[in-house]
């Protein structure tokens, strides 16, 4: 294989789905004050991740996913080095997986304490960055331990 050529697919692997890098406007930010937390651009629905804060007080986990399943069928979702099972949702951003955690669910602890968490669904894996999570993660999981 040429240099060329080996150079174009790991470029094509590197700038495809998820796994994009996130530099082109992704941030922490609060989505829905005091209800749910985002990595992407503000005020869209371009994301990477969202944690939302549940009436019943455990966190709901959303990205997009490519599984074949319709909206409100099964999928696995990968979050950190645990493989949990989730339901494909319809969100503004098309279809994605949403898989319920405790509050204080240790990888989205470390998560607001600034380490990066690996998330995927249906053969891609990406990385939310801590850096900058604690700012709009830590209120939500306070307003969820009220709840």
């Amino acid at each position: 294989m040429s240099r060329v050529v080996l150079l174009s697919a790991v470029a094509a692997l590197v700038l495809s789905g998820p796994a994009l890098a996130r530099d082109n406007g992704y941030r922490w930010h609060l989505a829905h004050e005091g209800e749910s937390a985002q990595y992407g651009i503000p005020d869209s629905d371009d994301r990477a991740g969202r944690i939302d804060c549940e009436p019943s007080g455990a966190l709901s986990i959303m990205a997009a996913t490519a599984s074949d399943s319709p909206p409100g069928g099964p999928v696995k979702v990968t979050v950190g080095k645990r493989v949990l099972d989730g339901l494909v949702v319809e969100l503004g951003d098309g279809n994605n997986f949403s898989v319920e955690v405790p509050a204080d669910d240790p990888d989205i602890l470390a998560l607001a304490a600034g380490k990066d968490l690996t998330i995927g669904s249906a053969g891609d894996v990406w990385t939310l960055p801590g850096k900058g999570a604690a700012k709009v993660l830590k209120p939500l999981l306070a307003l969820c331990a009220t709840r």
